[in-house]
């Protein structure tokens, strides 16, 4: 995290599991694992409440 430039990097795993059908015209899989995805110097604000 660089707060002087306001950017966040780091690595995330996750599994999703198909639910339900939204659309019938693409086929994907059931089940969608990521594992060691990483994100760099993605920029974030800092929001607060009056």
């Amino acid at each position: 995290m660089n707060s002087d430039k306001k950017t966040v990097s780091g690595t995330f795993s996750f599994t999703a599991e198909k639910v339900g059908v939204l659309q019938t015209k693409v086929v994907t899989p059931d089940v969608v694992e990521v594992k060691n995805g990483v994100f760099t110097n993605v920029p974030y604000k800092v929001l607060t409440t009056p």
